[in-house]
This record gives C-alpha cells, structure tokens and sequence, in this order.
C-alpha cells in the first residue's frame, strides 16, 4: 500500500451529480471516494482515511479542518453521515429480557430504545467515565463522562455493567 499523506492546502472535495464524494488533487478528479476518522473515538478531528468505493486505501488527510470552506463542509457532512453517535444524556431504564438488555434513554438527538447482547463485547469503557455501547443493529451510542449523569441513570449503568 502506498503512503500518501494529503496536506488541506492541496485538496478539496465536492459532490458529483450523484451525490457522492469526490476528492480533486494535482493528479485531478478521484472518486467516488469514502472518507473515515483514523481515530473516531479517541482523537476524530486529527486524521481522515480517504478510500475508494472498494475500501482500497487513497491516502491520509492530516489537520483537515483547513480544508477550503466548501470542501470542509461538504467533507464535515459525509463524517456525520458515517458516524451517527447520540450521546447518552439520561438513562431511564435497562431491563434484561433472555439475556439481551433493554435500554431505555435520552440523547442529544432526542429519545431512544436499543438492545444490547452482551455486556463484555458491546459496551466498552474508554476511560473510568467514557462508555461507548454497541446496539444489536450495530449502533453506537455514547456516554462522555457518566460523573455528569444524574443518580438514577449512574445506578443503572452501574447495576449492568
């Protein structure tokens, strides 16, 4: 695989006719191209892995926050498309019905029921405060700093997990 690190002055993205992504360089129009965080949950705004539709590696973008104003935008909505994760304000209920766990919560993006299958697998501890959870249809979900939660949604966390 070849290293190519791409610098924010030398690229810029845009939207092809059919809605997807394409990413212009000195070498011209590349694309339709994928673009993922190198590291979502631990550092998302340093590093971009910009891919081919068949998730063959196009290069790295490094400090893409100094995209061009257009292309930041266009880049920043395919990011949020690629990673929907709701951020867990209040936790109302967790039932375990066979096994499976049955969340009832409050995100900031409004309200939610999921099923989690397993403790160990699906929901993963960052730090001491940091949880990320795992749905059985493979959605995250997130709780930054459970220190923040009120006691009711503390207690339950800690019950289950």
């Amino acid at each position: 695989m070849e290293k190519r690190v791409l610098r924010p002055q030398d690229v810029t993205f845009t939207r092809g006719v059919d809605q997807k992504l394409y990413m212009h360089t000195a070498n011209g129009k590349e694309g339709p191209v994928r673009v993922n965080w190198a590291f979502p949950l631990t550092n998302p705004h340093d590093f971009v892995i910009v891919s081919n539709e068949k998730r063959g590696f196009v290069g790295l973008l490094r400090n893409y926050k100094r995209l061009p104003p257009d292309s930041l935008t266009i880049l920043e909505e395919e990011l949020a498309e690629n990673y929907f994760l709701p951020r867990i304000t209040k936790i109302e209920d967790i039932e375990e019905q066979f096994g499976i766990l049955a969340w009832k919560v409050q995100t900031d993006k409004g309200p939610r029921r999921f099923e989690v299958e397993s403790r160990s697998r699906d929901i993963r501890w960052l730090n001491d405060q940091h949880v990320v959870i795992t749905d059985v249809d493979g959605n995250r979900y997130e709780i930054l700093d459970m220190k923040s939660m009120d006691a009711h949604s503390r207690e339950l966390l800690e019950m289950e997990v």
